[in-house]
């Protein structure tokens, strides 16, 4: 298991020398009133970096106002998903860091190169947003929730889960491409398969989150939120299986050693702590062979 990580911390500086080159991957669905001045900001950074614009559909010009302000711009013919959109995006960026930003303008474009100074030592740093600015109170409940689920298996606090805020190597996250799913769930499976992995990230506090100026957000708390429960579940399988069926394996031999010990004092015969001990039993051996496969699958491939 990896250490505890109580609270998100700030990242060492990085030494003095030439800043890591920067793609900036933007996947933006109907933002045609908030692209351009992000771009403009973005331009401004005193990093090498490039703009890469995912545009996921838009029927609002979009794409059109993203190109006019200067960046690369990927379309869709249709609307695709968020995670999709970020795995165009990465596979097209050409600087060994790839920045990934929503275009909703709740990041300030400024902060990005403090953003990428965090990487010194770190695989990627997700910026950490306040409680306060995880959106509704049930959205904040739900992704707190989420969250929760999703430190047990990855043995470490995730204080922020759905950060759209992040700065990833971009050679440690290609292998992983594979597992992002379409939808909102991408940015959950990503910093999950990262940490299971073994690679080291970093979750720095991040207070420079504005409320968005204009439109609706594009996420649904039951929808979505159902979605990374099931994608959870599936990183649960493919990187810690055991996380889960042991505990639940170990309850189940317990009740069944327990009744059987209770029977054999009472004189009864009861099948129920015959099943639970039995399913118990089945559930563990169950659990070894899924994390034996578990681990075959991360293997590196001759093609990594």
């Amino acid at each position: 298991m990896e250490p505890h990580d109580p609270e998100p911390r700030e990242a060492p500086p990085p030494p003095s020398g030439k800043p890591l080159g920067a793609s900036i991957v933007i996947p933006a669905f109907n933002e045609r009133h908030t692209i351009g001045p992000i771009i403009e900001g973005l331009r401004a950074l005193p990093i090498d970096h490039e703009i890469v614009v995912v545009d996921d559909g838009s029927t609002d010009g979009t794409a059109e106002a993203a190109r006019a302000a200067g960046a690369t711009v990927i379309r869709h013919p249709y609307n695709i998903g968020y995670g999709a959109s970020i795995r165009k995006g990465v596979r097209q960026a050409a600087r060994p860091v790839v920045v990934l930003m929503d275009a909703d303008a709740q990041h300030d474009p400024g902060d990005i190169a403090r953003l990428v100074e965090h990487l010194e030592g770190y695989d990627m740093v997700v910026a950490a947003r306040p409680w306060k600015a995880k959106g509704l109170f049930g959205r904040a409940i739900a992704i707190t929730v989420l969250s929760w689920m999703a430190s047990y298996i990855a043995g470490r606090r995730i204080p922020d889960l759905t950060s759209g805020l992040r700065a990833i190597r971009r050679q440690v996250l290609l292998p992983f491409l594979r597992l992002l799913p379409n939808g909102f769930s991408a940015s959950t499976t990503m910093t999950l398969a990262l940490l299971r992995a073994g690679h080291p990230v970093v979750f720095v506090p991040w207070e420079t989150v504005r409320p968005r100026s204009t439109g609706a957000s594009k996420v649904t708390p039951l929808r979505d939120g159902l979605r990374i429960v099931l994608q959870i579940v599936r990183i649960v399988a493919l990187f810690s299986p055991l996380r889960v069926f042991l505990p639940v394996s170990f309850l189940l031999i317990l009740f069944g050693a327990v009744r059987l010990f209770t029977d054999v004092f009472a004189w009864t015969s009861r099948a129920d702590g015959h099943f639970s001990l039995f399913v118990g039993i089945l559930l563990l051996f169950l659990g070894l062979f899924a994390d034996h496969f578990s681990y075959i699958r991360r293997l590196p491939r001759g093609d990594d």
